[in-house]
């Protein structure tokens, strides 16, 4: 049972965020204390385990939050690697006035997703050289 119960938490942990919606961070981690307050009541917590649940609930949420911004980091420079040679390529058969509109575009794209995910908590801005 307690294996279960390990399995079902386990992949809440790692599936919920995928369907998460992408409103704002409030509304995220309202519905984020609503699958927690579910998973209380379904595994009918004793009061001695309450606390503790969700103290390693938060914790496991934290670190989830902590890796997915390292792996952001980490990618990065790929990301930036793909986006150049996309823009080289695409160099070779647009025309100034569209390899400039296509920019602008990728810039608009880019500064929604990320000022969308600053707003989440995540600062995704390149590191400020010294």
């Amino acid at each position: 049972m307690k294996l279960l119960v390990t399995l079902f938490i386990t992949a809440f942990i790692f599936v919920q965020p995928a369907f998460a919606e992408h409103g704002h961070k409030g509304q995220r981690m309202e519905k984020h204390g609503q699958h927690i307050e579910r998973l209380i009541q379904k595994l009918q917590l004793s009061d001695d385990q309450l606390e503790a649940f969700k103290n390693i609930m938060k914790g496991q949420h934290e670190k989830h939050r902590a890796v997915m911004k390292e792996m952001h980091e980490q990618a990065r420079p790929k990301m930036e690697a793909i986006y150049n040679d996309t823009k080289q390529r695409l160099s070779t058969i647009l025309n100034d006035e569209q390899l400039q509109h296509f920019e602008e575009m990728m810039q608009k794209r880019h500064d929604h997703m990320h000022g969308r995910m600053n707003k989440e908590g995540f600062d995704h801005r390149k590191p400020k050289e010294e």
